[in-house]
């Protein structure tokens, strides 16, 4: 899937960064395209531009405008550039228009751990996005809620921390309870911190804590593997907004999927 397995030309610019030229497939899209997939397009556009081998330290992301599938750019603005940890500034812009912005800390090392009970992995769930990922609600309720995601298609060739992008991106079904009618779920604000890389397409359980108050959704998510080690952690917030069922910018595969009620309170 070309969104996050292909990155066109690297530009400098004269303030000494540079832009990256991406093209975001239609398949990444609910109503615009996935928090998730920006986020890490964006690390690997950083990591590309800074020319490190260094993995996510720390990640974050303000979602400021819906960005449209289709060609964007990324601007990387360095902060530091070493051997051992490299950051940078990054925004997203399409049409002219700042989609996101971001900060980005690679570093060596690895990142201490900490682990939880285990959890027996399912041993399938339903394709979203076009058959990237696999997804399996486990246990809701009010406040809370826990799942299972792996990567079956390209997206399983990811570095982990550009998938942990990617799997912590999930608040809304904390709050389905506590929601009435349907609505989507929009990512404004969102922190990653990896911790440690798991077997590609292996399964990873989502655990998250939110809560809803005046349209706005905060929480936190851990991602951890079958034996409890911790993959990642996430912050976010995000809007909730009311919608149809036949909202026509939900028509893709992934909006359209069974899970999608489960999701964000959409069939």
């Amino acid at each position: 899937m070309p969104v996050l397995n292909e990155i066109g030309p690297i530009e400098a610019t004269r303030d000494g960064g540079s832009v990256v030229r991406v093209a975001f497939d239609p398949r990444w899209c609910v109503r615009s395209v996935f928090g998730g997939a920006v986020a890490a397009m964006a690390v690997r556009a950083g990591r590309a531009a800074l020319d490190v081998d260094l993995s996510l330290s720390e990640g974050m992301f303000s979602f400021v405008a819906p960005l449209p599938a289709g060609p964007a750019a990324i601007e990387v603005r360095p902060t530091r550039a070493g051997r051992r940890f490299a950051g940078a500034e990054v925004n997203v812009v399409a049409d002219g228009v700042i989609t996101m912005r971001g900060t980005l800390a690679f570093a060596a090392g690895v990142m201490p751990t900490t682990r939880a009970d285990a959890a027996p992995a399912p041993t399938s769930g339903a394709p979203t996005f076009d058959g990237e990922i696999e997804w399996c609600p486990a246990e809701s309720r009010s406040g809370e809620f826990t799942s299972w995601v792996r990567a079956t298609g390209a997206a399983a060739d990811l570095p982990p921390d550009e998938w942990a992008c990617i799997a912590v991106d999930l608040l809304g079904p904390a709050v389905v309870p506590e929601i009435e009618g349907r609505f989507a779920v929009a990512t404004a604000f969102l922190s990653v911190t990896p911790f440690a890389a798991a077997p590609p397409g292996s399964w990873a359980r989502q655990s998250v804590t939110g809560r809803h108050v005046d349209g706005v959704v905060a929480g936190t998510l851990d991602l951890r593997d079958a034996a409890g080690g911790l993959l990642a952690r996430a912050t976010q917030r995000s809007v909730v907004t009311p919608t149809a069922s036949d909202d026509p910018r939900l028509v893709t595969a992934f909006a359209n999927s069974s899970i999608h009620s489960q999701l964000f309170g959409m069939n």
